[in-house]
């Protein structure tokens, strides 16, 4: 059948005989991948004409009346045949509910039409499925099952983007904070971690990535499997920094744009998936960090010459009183808890710890 058929139906101004055409092209033809295409040229060029003009609905109704003219034609023209003319009715009324679920004959009106239109237009189109933002209170860590079947634990006051379906080339998540990922196995589909300043590429393994804003570095620390380093530059394109081994730490300084490799020796870089706060030979700066953190507590030193210390301890479901007792027990300090202030009505202040020197 001739393009040009289609473009004068749409007009409404084909002869009888090329009316027939149409008809008999929409069923044995317009299914097809050749069909399709057609389809698709005539009513891109009859949308680009006039996009606000067009009265989609009606154009269905005039292809479902004038398909029912025609059976009814050829039902008294051969009575003998109702039950064949039956289901190639049927066939064709199918291929127009598939036709405008696909190619912009829009049986459920205007909008949905150009939904579909805008999408297809564009060489490029991307389809972004709708995106779930997860915040662990400040009181508990949170588990979370990916799309994909990945498992995802968000420390406390963390934050995880994804989407509700990942795409076809990449399964891309957004963190602030910290997460320990298991990452599904799929050597095709790349699992990526966004934060503010690298990437974490995967594809099937466990490791704890900690990107929060305030920290001066990011840490990956690999499980199993193997994972790749991406920096961000200015421009916005990945740079590949480097690919870490299971039982390495990745730590990238934000000052020093410089990325350092060391051993793991022990599992306090995730203990806190399990509810375990693990300090070996800490320095008294990130013990209080990681505390401040654990128990949503503003904490501060008096004493600055106590951050020269050094702690090791493991605490496990400890109240942070507890943690503070066995702290004073180990180390030459003495503390006081500040109990909450209210700021305004039904909001009140982080409850706040002040650490002395034990002889001052």
């Amino acid at each position: 059948m001739k393009k040009e058929f289609l473009n004068r139906y749409l007009a409404g101004a084909c002869s009888e005989a090329e009316l027939k055409e149409v008809i008999a092209w929409f069923m044995d033809e317009a299914g097809t991948e050749k069909g399709k295409e057609m389809l698709f040229q005539v009513w891109e060029k009859s949308t680009d004409q006039d996009d606000t003009g067009t009265d989609f609905d009606a154009v269905l109704h005039r292809i479902h009346h004038q398909i029912n003219i025609h059976e009814a034609e050829k039902m008294v023209d051969n009575p003998g045949g109702s039950i064949i003319i039956y289901h190639r009715k049927r066939k064709l009324l199918k291929w127009i509910r598939n036709i405008a679920a696909i190619l912009l004959i829009p049986v459920l009106g205007f909008s949905i039409y150009m939904a579909i239109h805008d999408q297809l237009r564009q060489d490029n189109a991307v389809v972004t499925a709708p995106e779930y933002e997860v915040t662990a209170s400040v009181d508990a860590t949170t588990k979370v099952t990916l799309p994909d079947g990945s498992l995802v634990w968000l420390n406390r006051g963390s934050t995880l983007v994804y989407p509700a379906a990942f795409d076809t080339e990449s399964r891309q998540v957004k963190l602030t904070g910290e997460g320990y990922f298991s990452v599904a196995h799929n050597k095709k589909i790349p699992f990526v971690v966004c934060t503010e300043d690298i990437k974490v590429v995967a594809r099937g393994t466990e490791f704890n990535l900690m990107a929060y804003p305030d920290e001066s570095s990011i840490e990956t620390s690999l499980v199993n499997g193997q994972v790749d380093l991406v920096k961000i530059d200015k421009n916005g394109k990945d740079q590949p920094i480097i690919q870490i081994k299971p039982s390495e730490l990745a730590s990238f300084s934000k000052i020093k744009n410089k990325m350092v490799v060391s051993k793991i020796t022990d599992e306090r870089y995730w203990s806190w998936k399990e509810g375990k706060l693990i300090f070996v030979n800490e320095s008294m700066d990130i013990v209080i960090r990681k505390l401040s953190r654990w128990f949503n507590v503003e904490i501060e030193i008096r004493d600055k010459a106590l951050l020269d210390l050094s702690y090791t301890a493991t605490f496990v479901n400890e109240s942070l009183s507890q943690v503070m007792e066995l702290m004073a027990m180990a180390t030459p300090i003495r503390y006081s808890i500040a109990e909450r202030n209210e700021i305004s009505e039904g909001l009140y202040s982080k409850r706040k710890v002040l650490i002395r020197s034990r002889n001052k």
